[in-house]
């Protein structure tokens, strides 16, 4: 069975600041895109791993990968305007149109586990489609455009959902086949597969599996990289 993993990595990261986007800051000597590689490098049954980035960041992700030895990068492709775009051209390389199951992760998320991995990938053999997913800690308010109160959620109702999210790649490919190109705000992929009406698996997330959008998730993920070995 062919897996490939899939890396928007494509962003510019604004809203983080500063001189690079935020998957090519060093967390503790090692850049955020390589930790968040190496997740699916030591995975056993990942096969292939394609990743999207800027153009103006190729060679320098390129140098990355063969400085760290990150063997199951098979292509580094464009990065879109929207991050649908990101995934739609890795999508369109020959290593994940050949697999029978395609992940797709956010670059910016570096401290999933392998295990975590490996769960979302059996869920997907058995669902077609599987997210991890952790029920919220704070009460969830509904409010209206004025910041009023209207109601109060169960929270046992709730997920907030991760990455990385998987499909059988039959599903994946009608999903990403159904955009239009008028279409702006894919920001996950789960949602673009539920508009179909298929049904996803959620499987428990990981508490350490925080996305780094703003300053305070980096110096958070400067701790735990001195606990995470990948």
């Amino acid at each position: 069975m062919n897996i490939s993993a899939i890396i928007p990595a494509g962003g510019t990261g604004d809203r983080f600041g500063g001189n690079i986007p935020k998957q090519f800051v060093n967390l503790d000597g090692i850049p955020v895109i390589i930790r968040t590689l190496l997740i699916f490098e030591i995975t056993p049954d990942v096969t292939s791993i394609v990743v999207s980035v800027l153009p103006q960041y190729k060679s320098k992700l390129e140098a990355y990968v063969r400085d760290y030895n990150i063997s199951k990068v098979t292509d580094l492709v464009d990065g879109g305007k929207e991050r649908h775009f990101s995934v739609l051209n890795a999508i369109n390389t020959k290593a994940v149109r050949n697999s029978d199951i395609v992940l797709i992760h956010d670059a910016v998320r570096p401290f999933a586990s392998p295990l975590l991995v490996q769960e979302i990938i059996e869920a997907t053999k058995i669902f077609g489609a599987a997210v991890p997913g952790l029920t919220p800690k704070e009460t969830i308010k509904v409010i209206d455009k004025n910041n009023f109160i209207q109601a109060t959620i169960a929270r046992d109702s709730l997920v907030s959902v991760q990455t990385p999210q998987g499909f059988k790649s039959e599903i994946i490919f009608q999903a990403y086949n159904s955009l239009t190109n008028g279409e702006r705000f894919v920001t996950d992929d789960a949602t673009l597969v539920e508009s179909l009406g298929y049904n996803i698996h959620v499987i428990p997330g990981e508490e350490f599996n925080i996305k780094i959008t703003s300053k305070p998730d980096f110096w958070l993920s400067e701790v735990l990289a001195k606990v995470r070995y990948y």
